[in-house]
């Protein structure tokens, strides 16, 4: 009888053993504990522009492939967590990049991406970036991607060239 009380104790010992609030258990690649500190997420860029040049020197070339980087860095003092990071809307398969899925950022520390993008004429294009993250300001985040090649690049007010002489135009005529 005594055998199996201590036989029927042991479990619930087990359970209260391992019940303790205190682990050494990490999720996140570099060991530290995502619980503790706070992470600020940093972008590098409001809006990712790529400028493909279109020169005598270096000619845009259909179809070839192009490139912008971006970078997201921690300033705060707990790890940040990126859970995605990928193309939300690609500008019907203009751009591209490779995913970055469960990526964890040290405090201090950043992380570098890649857009790329391929372009069948001189046009200009525009994409978002999806990053998710444990930030407060960046769970769900979409950062704007325009990629054009230089002569075909649009101004800030999406209007393009007017075939003005950029000049500062007073409204006086002579």
């Amino acid at each position: 009888m005594l055998q199996t009380l201590a036989w029927a104790a042991i479990p619930a010992l087990l359970l209260m053993a391992c019940a303790s609030k205190e682990t050494n258990l990490s999720s996140t690649a570099d060991g530290s504990n995502a619980e503790s500190g706070t992470p600020e997420l940093t972008l590098s860029t409001d809006s990712l522009q790529i400028i493909i040049p279109d020169t005598v020197e270096s000619p845009f070339v259909p179809g070839n492939t192009y490139s912008g980087i971006f970078s997201i860095t921690n300033d705060g003092d707990g790890v940040l967590q990126l859970y995605n990071v990928d193309i939300a809307d690609s500008a019907d398969g203009a751009l591209d990049m490779s995913d970055g899925d469960d990526l964890a950022v040290a405090p201090n520390s950043d992380k570098e991406f890649t857009v790329v993008v391929v372009l069948d004429e001189a046009t200009q294009v525009e994409g978002l970036i999806r990053i998710k993250s444990n930030a407060t300001d960046y769970l769900d985040y979409r950062l704007p991607v325009v990629a054009c090649v230089e002569s075909a690049c649009l101004g800030e007010d999406g209007g393009g060239d007017d075939g003005g002489d950029d000049g500062d135009d007073t409204g006086d005529e002579e």
